[in-house]
């Protein structure tokens, strides 16, 4: 789940784990898998580690590749070749919102030893908004 921007904590595989063992009649509802389990767990499985994940925006930077550049040109030609925008940059605009945490810092995660995860929780924290907009003139 991690590698699609959801993983999971330690206390969350560990009420999972413990959900899926009472179902299995392996440990009743007094007796959960504890944290010594989820330690053994990482050590059985090795491609698994617990880290921090990384912010979309910081994968984003780092997945700009010349071919995905080039990919995003040659489609921007053919939409502004498409709705006659070539030499009109007054009708060309880009809009963009960013919403700034305050506060809020990801948990660590349990996911593949050769990923590195990426988040999208919601924010437990207060957001500020930032709105930006721009013609292709510069106003």
């Amino acid at each position: 789940m991690a590698s699609v921007g959801y993983g999971y904590t330690r206390s969350e595989v560990i009420n999972i784990a413990s959900e899926y063992a009472v179902q299995l009649g392996k440990r009743d509802k007094n007796h959960p898998v504890n944290l010594q389990w989820f330690y053994n767990l990482l050590g059985r499985w090795p491609d698994l580690k617990v880290s921090r994940p990384k912010t979309l925006s910081e994968l984003r930077a780092k997945a700009v590749s010349e071919e995905s550049m080039k990919k995003y040109f040659a489609e921007l030609g053919k939409i502004l070749e498409k709705y006659e925008l070539t030499d009109k940059p007054g009708n060309i605009y880009n809009v963009d919102e960013k919403g700034i945490s305050q506060n809020y810092s990801p948990p660590y995660i349990v996911a593949a030893a050769d990923t590195t995860p990426c988040v999208l929780a919601s924010e437990k924290s207060s957001t500020v908004t930032i709105l930006g907009c721009g013609s292709a003139l510069g106003h």
